[in-house]
């Protein structure tokens, strides 16, 4: 006879692999941080905000949260304890809010830093509390009127951290480059075309897969971008039989 070693039970595994972090309306209208858990009932607002919270990212490491609200980069613990105002944007240019509007904010893999849109491509480091400006928006004033060139916005870490993904906003249109923290550096791989809106690398770092549900003034679809500036079509904007992909 074998014999067999009590054991304790385990927790029965949630619906979902983990919390599922959202934007939606709270009492007011607002739109608040909210959060699901993993067993895919319970329900917690995050965020309590005076304004709509325009978006915001999860910490990989503590759950911790960075969202942009009232111009303004916050952050906080992951049970929603410890606001705390990180960088206070002044009050946004009405005309062409883009001059100074905080945006994007984005931990690193290892949770110890923040980069954020702010009149160009930001570092906040916890470490030290402070915030840098490492890539300045490119904008040319040309008989009083603002001609944008360039904007810079983070839009995804590789896995490694290494590398850093960035969404670049032109006068019309844009494109995607890649910034490399270590050494300061920008590589514009002179993919063609306007490219948007959500992005994930592959596990080796390789290249970028980037999805878009959207049609108009850009296309939907979804695209492999490899580092060697080639490009794969994964999904078609539009099909044989006239009918249109949206991926997301």
């Amino acid at each position: 006879a074998q014999t067999l070693a009590a054991t304790t039970p385990e927790t029965p595994p949630g619906l979902m692999p983990h919390s599922l972090y959202y934007l939606a309306p709270d009492g007011g209208g607002l739109a608040q941080v909210h959060r699901l858990a993993a067993d895919g009932v319970t329900v917690t607002q995050l965020t309590f905000e005076p304004t709509n919270v325009d978006a915001f990212d999860v910490n990989p490491v503590d759950g911790g949260l960075a969202y942009v609200a009232s111009n303004k980069l916050l952050r906080m613990n992951a049970d929603g304890s410890g606001r705390q105002v990180l960088v206070d944007g002044p009050p946004l240019n009405q005309g062409e809010p883009y001059l100074n509007a905080v945006s994007s904010p984005l931990w690193s893999p290892d949770g110890m830093t923040i980069a954020f849109g702010y009149m160009g491509l930001n570092f906040y480091s916890l470490s030290t509390g402070t915030y840098a400006n490492v890539l300045a928006n490119n904008i040319e004033n040309s008989g009083g009127m603002n001609i944008v060139r360039e904007l810079y916005f983070p839009a995804a870490y590789s896995p490694d951290g290494s590398r850093l993904l960035l969404d670049v906003g032109w006068y019309e249109g844009g494109t995607i480059a890649i910034y490399t923290p270590a050494s300061s550096t920008l590589v514009d791989p002179q993919y063609q075309g306007i490219f948007c809106c959500h992005a994930t690398w592959t596990p080796d770092g390789s290249a970028v897969y980037m999805a878009s549900p959207y049609l108009g003034m850009i296309e939907s679809g979804m695209w492999r971008f490899n580092l060697d500036g080639t490009v794969n079509e994964v999904l078609p904007t539009q099909n044989a039989d006239t009918t249109f992909n949206f991926a997301d």
